[in-house]
């Protein structure tokens, strides 16, 4: 809803709160863009989110602003949430510390229970720490500098110094050593080891996984003896504000921000991406131009624009067939040969990242990479990736009946895949289905004959999941069966740089727990737990909800009974729809034809050839991102 500006209040709290920032940016986007992101305000027409925005349309001169009119039980601890992405100062980080605290304890005084009880009693400081985006730990050093050396705060909004930096020098100055307990100390751990008597290995294990010891002995071990531990604190100091800024934001949010980091980092050369964009399908395109156009929509059937452009579409699908093209895998690498403008595993790369909205993070282990054409007019219709299956998956395993005997004694696990990228190019895959087309090529006879010349194994049946809840392509395909949903949490997953850095930490000071972690189930899950518990961070304060829909292609009569090691491979028995491809095109033909035709008659043909963002460029991106306090260099 539009809302004048004089009749809108800004909140008096939040300028107690936050220092006065620049404006000049967003101003810019606003005149640019418009506005991306609705401020909200409460029943008295306060603004309770947004304040950076309203003083901005003000700038403009703008007499309205897009609203959302919501009903908080607490409007000082709503504004603080909905500013926990915001670029603060160490400054604002105490005051809304101490804003929090004081709301909380009204809140006790009333004697009301919150979700923020714990057996018992509020945990205050937990949950101001979750409220302002920092971790408790970081919180009570932010506070111990500012009660003692508040000149240091300056210090570290200006990053001449880190929190535990300038909290060392708080320590050293003002705060005296804890009486030793060093002798009573030892008489119980010498007293422990005579009772259980560990190992050498389980000794040197348990100290290199517990915090702040795991660091410590690294510095001992370490060629870099006086640096590397405070480098270390910066970089678990980087690590924690970035997991507490990605636990801020919506599903929608974090998809569009962690793809403009793979967008920044990627480095194509411009010649190869044009080379990419200009091989991609139109097929199904509704023309922009030409003479057709000047053609009136047929009476008749109903249809609008061009019936004969309509019907040379028709044609194109009746007589479609495909190629189906092996790009490589994780053991190959681009081509560096000068004569080779892009090499195949630099085109995929390229289409995988500027078609598809989530950012490209391959799982170790086996994969094989594809790119699909149209054999008529030899145009890109997209991308397919398939790898290593997932080696635990509740519903799944229950459908097959699979034991970790069976999937790893037995190696049956190297007889399924996971589909784990179709991506089909627009407007193709709006017009004319084409994600449906590409499932059902990812079990077609191409697929199921590179993996078993690449790896030596037969392929039985492919997994797969939807990206978000129930809603997938898959439901409609008869190729795939939906066996359920993937419920559960899982760690968030760092910016891509950050967690390079630790995993490479992990992997070169503990070689053999790394090792160890990426050998199981849900080895970037394993490779994060390890991480977390070498650092001391808790991973239960950042997780997320997963769930989505679990399919499964069988491409055998008996796959299950061969997964479960009840037949042989000679006595399987392949399914009439999998004997050849002819099977799912002529499915798949008869589909696309109906979509076109209801698209063509409700003129909501899509014309244009959008890449990952659609109708955002990088530039809007950022302002929509910048719009809820996201900033990207």
């Amino acid at each position: 809803m539009k809302i004048k500006l004089k009749d809108i209040k800004p909140n008096p709290i939040n300028d107690d709160i936050y220092s006065s920032t620049d404006l000049s940016d967003l101003v810019q986007s606003i005149k640019d863009n418009g506005q991306l992101e609705k401020i909200v305000i409460n029943k008295n027409n306060q603004i309770v989110s947004g304040h950076r925005r309203y003083y901005a349309h003000k700038q403009l001169g703008l007499e309205e602003i897009d609203c959302d009119v919501r009903d908080f039980e607490n409007d000082v601890i709503a504004l603080i949430e909905f500013n926990r992405s915001r670029t603060k100062s160490v400054q604002d980080i105490l005051n809304e510390s101490r804003m929090l605290e004081k709301e909380y304890k009204k809140i006790i005084g009333r004697g009301k229970r919150t979700d923020r009880e714990g057996k018992g009693r509020m945990t205050t400081l937990v949950e101001v720490s979750k409220s302002v985006g920092v971790g408790t730990t970081n919180l009570k050093k932010i506070k111990s500098i500012s009660n003692y050396e508040p000149e240091l705060l300056k210090q570290i909004d200006s990053k001449e110094l880190s929190i535990n930096q300038a909290y060392q020098k708080v320590r050293d100055k003002h705060m005296k050593s804890k009486q030793s307990t060093k002798g009573n100390f030892g008489v119980l751990f010498r007293n422990l080891l005579n009772k259980e008597n560990p190992s050498m290995d389980e000794l040197l294990k348990t100290i290199l996984t517990t915090y702040p010891y795991s660091l410590e002995l690294n510095k001992m071990l370490s060629q870099h003896k006086d640096n590397i531990v405070p480098m270390i604190d910066d970089k678990r100091d980087e690590l924690i504000d970035n997991l507490e800024f990605l636990k801020t934001l919506p599903a929608k949010q974090e998809v569009v921000y962690k793809k403009l980091k793979e967008i920044k980092r990627s480095k194509f050369d411009t010649y190869e991406e044009g080379s990419c964009f200009r091989d991609l399908s139109t097929l199904g395109k509704k023309p922009m131009s030409g003479e057709n156009l000047k053609e009136k929509p047929n009476e008749v059937t109903g249809l609008r624009g061009c019936e004969t452009y309509y019907k040379e579409v028709i044609q194109d699908i009746e007589r479609f067939d495909f190629e189906l093209v092996y790009m490589g895998g994780h053991d190959e690498r681009p081509s560096h040969n000068p004569s080779l403008h892009t090499s195949p595993l630099e085109e995929w790369n390229i289409i995988r990242t500027y078609i598809h909205t989530l950012e490209w993070n391959p799982n170790p282990g086996r994969l094989l990479r594809f790119k699909v054409v149209d054999k008529h007019h030899q145009r890109v219709l997209g991308v397919i990736s398939c790898g290593s299956d997932f080696t635990t998956l509740g519903v799944r395993d229950d459908f097959i009946g699979w034991s970790d005997l069976h999937k790893y004694d037995k190696h049956k696990l190297n007889h399924t895949s996971v589909v784990s990228s179709i991506v089909p190019v627009q407007p193709f895959g709006y017009n004319l289905l084409g994600g449906k087309l590409l499932a059902c090529i990812s079990t077609g006879e191409g697929v199921r004959e590179c993996w078993n010349d690449k790896y030596g194994d037969v392929l039985v049946g492919n997994t797969t999941t939807s990206l978000y809840g129930d809603y997938s392509m898959y439901n409609s395909i008869p190729l795939w069966k939906k066996l359920g949903h993937s419920r559960g949490e899982i760690l968030i997953k760092p910016d891509k740089e950050i967690y390079d850095y630790w995993k490479d930490f992990v992997k070169l000071n503990y070689p053999d727990y790394y090792k160890e972690a990426i050998s199981k189930s849900s080895p970037k899950q394993n490779v994060l737990n390890l991480i977390y518990k070498i650092l001391g961070i808790n991973g239960s304060d950042y997780k997320n909800e997963f769930n989505r829909g679990v399919y499964f292609s069988s491409f055998y009569e008996n796959t299950n009974e061969f997964l479960t090691d009840k037949i042989k491979q000679k006595d399987l028995v392949l399914k009439d729809k999998f004997k050849s491809d002819e099977w799912f095109l002529n499915w798949w033909k008869e589909k696309a034809i109906r979509r076109y035709t209801k698209l063509f008659k409700e003129g909501r043909i899509q014309e244009n050839t959008p890449l990952w963002y659609d109708d955002m460029d990088e530039r809007q991106v950022k302002s929509y991102l910048m719009a809820k306090g996201i900033k990207i260099s």
